[in-house]
């Protein structure tokens, strides 16, 4: 309610445009029960007051590599779907210069952003870290700016990593190219569970302390299978060695 009240009062100033409604989500579309205090929403309802809150990469032909120039004072950066698989901004050497091509400038995205791949390999989420430069994102991404005071980045990447990036994949198969989809389908497919926001920092607060444990297991497994494939290789030298002698 508190969401929709101050939506109303920016529409009414007109610092943003008036949104589109979607309809009201049905039972069906509540395929599992929630806990106490919990709501099911759609994505339109975490979206940041923006215009451009949640939006898809331009058409491929939008962007072409005879607009790339040279890194400068004058150019943006161009963030590409590696960047959001590898969790690094700094990958990628593609720069516009968008004084020439402000059609592009819809598509820019800010350090706090989270990007998303959308296409080929789907759902890999990565939040624009604060030194990060402000870029355009390229067709094969996506990117969301999201309302913090209803819900936490953190909170909606382990919730996108955890369930909705298997909706996502599971709706895109049967296609020729595994593809996200318009954003028309992101804002009416797309239904989740959201706790309030101290439930929300304690969720994260608990599954970071899971994947801290899972990354220690990971690197002792690691250390034992290379200290395993050592003692293997220097039992069969011996065992080699001592034939030779013998």
């Amino acid at each position: 309610k508190r969401i929709k009240t101050e939506k109303e009062q920016l529409i009414k100033e007109k610092k943003i445009k008036i949104q589109k409604t979607f309809p009201p989500i049905t039972d069906e579309e509540k395929s599992f029960e929630l806990p106490e205090n919990w709501i099911f929403i759609k994505l339109p309802d975490v979206l940041a007051f923006t215009n451009n809150s949640l939006r898809r990469g331009p058409f491929g032909s939008s962007i072409t590599k005879s607009m790339f120039e040279n890194k400068s004072k004058v150019t943006t950066k161009v963030y590409e779907q590696k960047n959001a698989i590898y969790k690094d901004y700094t990958l990628g050497n593609y720069y516009i210069n968008l004084e020439n091509h402000p059609n592009l400038m819809s598509f820019l995205t800010r350090p706090g952003d989270i990007i998303i791949s959308c296409a080929g390999t789907i759902g890999e989420t990565y939040k624009l870290p604060p030194d990060a430069p402000v870029g355009i994102i390229n067709q094969a991404l996506l990117k969301i700016n999201l309302n913090n005071s209803v819900i936490l980045d953190s909170f909606f990447i382990i919730l996108f990593k955890s369930q909705l990036k298997f909706q996502v994949n599971s709706d895109a198969k049967g296609t020729a190219m595994k593809n996200m989809g318009s954003v028309k389908y992101l804002k009416n497919n797309l239904v989740f569970g959201l706790p309030p926001l101290k439930e929300q920092k304690t969720i994260v607060q608990k599954v970071e302390k899971l994947f801290a444990i899972c990354d220690k297991l990971e690197k002792e497994i690691n250390e034992n299978k290379i200290y395993s494939e050592q003692l293997m290789q220097s039992v069969l030298r011996e065992a080699f060695e001592g034939s030779e002698n013998t």
